[in-house]
């Protein structure tokens, strides 16, 4: 199996190049990997003598799962950390951050690519995150005895390592050292595949998103002028059609900020067509918007600050089953509004029990839930201690995961 795991692999990147002519996804996995050798080699000179951890992360969620436990070991100043993406998401955002040393893209799972990264970043111990496993890899450094670790471990029911067809891969995952897992179902999944070093820590994101304040944004205020605010956070097309549909059927004085998930010039420019029969302004322009009903945020970085001047949140991904982060919203005390399709997330399911979080198909649904936090302060204020408690009840993951770690690393 490892052979055959091996050249399905080696044919993808022989052929990639076909695809890459006119999918530009593929000619950007091609292109940033070129000099990966000289990445991996930068990384390690970047971290001189020290011992080295090394955080795999798929992308920018899942570094985001990372951090708090990223603080706590830069906060002993005995490691440097090197962190590789298998996304430019990833990487682009978050390759400079403060509490890593060095950032690469991994390249593409071979035994000798990941033989040779092994061999030059020379990791005291390897962690994964949530559920991105690189096989080759993992053999490669179970091969050099160095521990490897999975932390935010989720296993839905219907995972690929759960099939009876997917026993060597099942191998590969019995060689973590510890595995650190989000709930119950998944520590007994892990406990079938036969991983017994594994603790129940709950989920990082709770961690990360309630340990710091937010400062608002001055300018995101004075739009608001005191009036009841409704922001789409990561907004998707279904989510932004159901918004125009709600103001064209509402006679409410509200505001509507929209922060969308693709910001690129062509998805602006048609927000801001679909809005501008309510008046709509653009962020990036930097005038007095307070005579608009509607603002585009069409800039990156600064929807957790824009929370904070919300009343209501709308978060989108819900009709595709991509749902972005609810926590962030929660955190600061937001009741929130997502589309139907997001069971597969039980912090949602968890938050619509408690009466804080909507789930909305039609822009009825928006009128209906709007009215309900706009006419009753109570009810409002209800939602929003709601939330924020919900938060609070589920944090301390990352410092189960120290707790081990702590014992393990030393």
């Amino acid at each position: 199996m490892t052979f055959l795991y091996s050249a399905a692999l080696a044919l993808m990147r022989l052929l990639l190049p076909l695809p890459a002519l006119f999918m530009p996804g593929a000619a950007k996995y091609i292109r940033v990997r070129r000099n990966f050798r000289e990445q991996i080699r930068k990384a390690r000179l970047a971290c001189g003598e020290y011992p080295v951890l090394w955080f795999h992360c798929a992308s920018l969620g899942e570094f985001e799962m990372a951090i708090p436990v990223l603080e706590s070991l830069r906060a002993t100043k005995k490691y440097k950390i090197v962190v590789s993406f298998f996304s430019p998401s990833g990487y682009e955002v978050r390759s400079t951050h403060p509490l890593i040393d060095a950032a690469f893209y991994l390249p593409t799972d071979l035994p000798w690519l990941m033989g040779h990264t092994v061999s030059v970043l020379k990791p005291s111990a390897v962690f994964f995150v949530k559920y991105d496993f690189w096989y080759n890899l993992i053999r490669k450094l179970h091969e050099r005895e160095i521990p490897v670790y999975l932390l935010n471990g989720l296993l839905r029911p219907g995972h690929y390592l759960l099939k009876p067809w997917a026993a060597w891969f099942r191998k590969q995952i019995k060689r973590f050292r510890h595995v650190f897992v989000q709930d119950e179902q998944t520590a007994t999944y892990f406990s079938g595949i036969g991983v017994h070093q594994c603790t129940l820590t709950g989920d990082l994101r709770f961690d990360r998103v309630g340990n710091k304040e937010i400062e608002e944004l001055d300018r995101l205020e004075r739009f608001k002028g005191g009036k009841f605010l409704l922001l789409a956070g990561s907004s998707w097309p279904e989510e932004e059609l159901l918004l125009a549909r709600y103001l064209n059927m509402s006679t409410r004085d509200i505001k509507i900020v929209l922060v969308p998930h693709d910001i690129s010039a062509g998805h602006i420019d048609a927000i801001c067509s679909q809005f501008t029969p309510y008046g709509v302004g653009r962020w990036t322009d930097e005038t007095d918007h307070s005579n608009k009903r509607v603002l585009v945020l069409d800039v990156i970085g600064l929807l957790r600050r824009a929370y904070k001047s919300a009343d209501l949140v709308f978060i989108g991904g819900g009709f595709s089953g991509n749902v972005h982060n609810v926590l962030e919203a929660a955190a600061v005390g937001m009741p929130i509004l997502c589309g139907p399709k997001s069971d597969k997330f039980p912090e949602i399911q968890l938050m619509e029990q408690g009466g804080y979080l909507h789930r909305v198909r039609e822009a009825s649904d928006i009128q209906r839930i709007v009215a309900k936090y706009a006419d009753d302060p109570l009810a409002l204020s209800d939602a929003s201690a709601k939330c924020k408690a919900f938060v609070h009840m589920h944090q301390g993951a990352s410092q189960k995961v120290l707790r081990v770690l702590n014992s393990e690393l030393d």
